[in-house]
C-alpha cells in the first residue's frame, strides 16, 4: 500500500514537471501569441484615455514589472509595451495631447509642437 502511494506521488510530480516543460516550450516558441494577449488589453485601455497637460513624472513602475510609466495631470499612464519610442523621446515638462479613441500623442516642448507619435503596443 505504501509503495503504491509513493509511486502515485512520483507520477504526479513527473506529470506536473512535464506540463510545466511543455508550457515553457510553447511560450518560448510562440512569444507573440503569449504576450500579445496582455498587449491588446493594454492598448485598448490606452485608446480609451484622454490627456492634455505637462508630464509630471516619468519612471519605470516597480510595482508593475518595471513598465514604462508617465504621469500627466495626476493620470498614471502605462506605456510599458509601446514600441513607438515615445517614452524614450519625452522629458519631464513636455506637454502631451492625446484624444480619446486615438493612438496619436502630440508632444510639445517649450510651447512648440515637436513631434507626434503613433503609440503601438504591437497588438496583433
Amino acid at each position: 500500500m505504501k509503495k503504491i502511494i509513493i509511486i502515485s506521488i512520483v507520477f504526479v510530480i513527473i506529470l506536473i514537471c512535464v506540463i510545466i516543460l511543455i508550457h515553457g516550450i510553447y511560450v518560448k516558441t510562440n512569444p507573440e501569441k503569449y504576450w500579445n494577449l496582455g498587449a491588446c488589453e493594454m492598448y485598448e485601455e490606452f485608446l480609451g484615455l484622454y490627456f492634455n497637460g505637462n508630464i509630471e513624472a516619468k519612471y519605470l513602475d516597480e510595482e508593475h514589472h518595471l513598465n514604462k510609466t508617465i504621469e500627466v495631470k495626476g493620470i498614471k499612464i502605462d506605456i510599458g509595451l509601446d514600441i513607438s519610442g515615445l517614452y524614450e523621446f519625452i522629458i519631464i515638462g513636455d506637454s502631451l495631447l492625446k484624444k480619446q479613441d486615438e493612438n496619436s500623442v502630440a508632444v510639445y516642448r517649450n510651447n512648440e509642437h515637436i513631434r507626434t507619435f503613433s503609440v503601438d503596443f504591437n497588438c496583433k
